[in-house]
C-alpha cells in the first residue's frame, strides 16, 4: 500500500471533436436504447457489455456496501443508474454509493444528482478515460469525497480522497489484506471482499494476446 498527496487543477477537459447532440437528444436516445449511453458535451458513446470479472467485482463491491449499510438511511447503486456529472456531462459509474436522502432529476429515466463515493473498474478500452477525463470530471462535483478505480485483472486499488477542493490523496491498494476505509459511508472493505471469485487470466497467457 502506498499514500501519495496530489494537487489537481480544476479545469475540465476540452470537448472532443465530433458531430454534437443535444442534451434533449441524448436523453430520447438513452431511453430508447437498449446499451447504456454517456454524454460528454454533446457527444454521445455506447458503453461496451463487461467481462465476467468486471462483473464479479462491480458486485461484489455493491454486495459489501449494502451489507455494511445495514438499515442504515445509505444505499448503492450499480451499473444502471446515471449520473449527472455537469449540465452537458452525464455518466454511468460502475458503483456509486452515498448516505442521506440520493436526490434525482425528473428526466427519463432519472440522473442520480449527487453521488458521494464512485467505483470504476477498470477495463483497457476505458481505463485511460476513467484514471484521466472521468476523475476530473467527478471532482468537480461538490458531493463527491471518494473516486476509486478497480483493477478487474490484478489486485489493485487506487483510492483517490478529497482533503480540499483542489487536493486529493491518492492511496495504492494492492494487497488483499489492505483495508480500504471510506469514513463518508462509514465503511470498510478489503481487498478480499472486493476480488470474491475473482479468477485471473495467467501472466503467460496475456503476454501472448
Amino acid at each position: 500500500m502506498s499514500t501519495e498527496m496530489i494537487p489537481v487543477p480544476d479545469v475540465a477537459p476540452e470537448a472532443p471533436a465530433a458531430r454534437l447532440a443535444t442534451v434533449r437528444e441524448y436523453f430520447a436516445f438513452d431511453r430508447a436504447s437498449e446499451v447504456r449511453n454517456e454524454y460528454v458535451d454533446g457527444v454521445i458513446t455506447g458503453m461496451a457489455g463487461g467481462s465476467p470479472a468486471h462483473n464479479r467485482v462491480a458486485r461484489n463491491i455493491c454486495v459489501h456496501l449494502e451489507t455494511a449499510f445495514g438499515d442504515r438511511a445509505c444505499e448503492s447503486f450499480i451499473a444502471d443508474v446515471r449520473a449527472r456529472v455537469s449540465s452537458s456531462r452525464y455518466r454511468y459509474p460502475d458503483v456509486v454509493a452515498l448516505c442521506g436522502e440520493a436526490q434525482f432529476d425528473r428526466e427519463n429515466p432519472p440522473s442520480l444528482l449527487n453521488p458521494v463515493v464512485v467505483f470504476e473498474v477498470l477495463s483497457p478500452s476505458t481505463q485511460g478515460s476513467d484514471r484521466d477525463e472521468k476523475f476530473m470530471e467527478y471532482r468537480q462535483l461538490e458531493t463527491l469525497t471518494d473516486y476509486l478505480l478497480v483493477s478487474q485483472d490484478k489486485v489493485e486499488v487506487a483510492h483517490f480522497a478529497r482533503q480540499s477542493v483542489r487536493q486529493w490523496v491518492v492511496t495504492i491498494y494492492n494487497e488483499l489484506q489492505d483495508v480500504v476505509a471510506l469514513s463518508s459511508l462509514d465503511v470498510t472493505m478489503s481487498l478480499a471482499d472486493i476480488y470474491r471469485k475473482v479468477v485471473f487470466e495467467p501472466a503467460e497467457n496475456k503476454a501472448a494476446q
